[in-house]
């Protein structure tokens, strides 16, 4: 930013001066300024007072509230291209983690189902039959280990996807309308409004 205001003809004029103090980033003192503006050390003192005297701010405040805008402006491009990054590798994180989650569920309800349809099948055999195919094909602790594979992949999929929050929203948005309440949406009565 330096090399612009070399070649700038001197001498240079208040505003000049008074953004070269402000707006550049090597924090230039007064008596500098002076020298580099071709300006004398009183004008460029008295300049950098004047707005005081009327209740505005001095060069000094200046540069200070322009750092503080500056670094805030940083910060937010900052944070916004890091979230940005992020938000893009927790999703690839999220469905790749999904993927399995999902894969376990299906593999264990299918299992579910083929022993619930083998008990189907059993309806017309006598009593010693059934309690042989149960003995054999459905043991209560491996029910109880299908049923924490769809529990443990079902809560996972529903953290992956956020769908706890759509069904408390959904459950909240019932009970309000079985209340006699009507819910809407501005963004529906925006689209309602006629167009000029």
């Amino acid at each position: 930013m330096t090399s612009e205001w070399d070649s700038l003809p001197k001498p240079w004029t208040k505003e000049q001066c008074r953004r070269r103090y402000v707006e550049c980033s090597d924090s230039i003192s007064l008596p500098k300024l002076a020298v580099v503006s071709g300006r004398s050390e009183s004008a460029v003192f008295r300049w950098s007072t004047e707005a005081i005297k009327s209740g505005g701010e001095g060069w000094v405040a200046q540069r200070e509230r322009y750092k503080g805008e500056l670094r805030e402006v940083t910060r937010e491009k900052t944070l916004e291209k890091t979230s940005d990054g992020l938000s893009d590798e927790l999703s690839r994180t999220a469905i790749a983690c999904y993927k399995p989650h999902k894969l376990l569920l299906d593999y264990a309800t299918l299992v579910v189902k083929l022993k619930a349809k083998r008990l189907q099948g059993l309806e017309n055999r006598s009593q010693e039959e059934i309690d042989e195919e149960l003995k054999k094909n459905h043991a209560g602790y491996e029910l109880d280990y299908w049923s924490k594979i769809v529990t443990r992949s079902t809560e996972a999929i529903a953290r992956l996807t956020g769908l706890d929050y759509y069904v408390n929203i959904n459950a909240a948005a019932a009970k309000i309308e079985s209340e006699g309440y009507i819910i809407s949406d501005p963004s529906d009565e925006a689209d309602d409004k006629p167009k000029d």
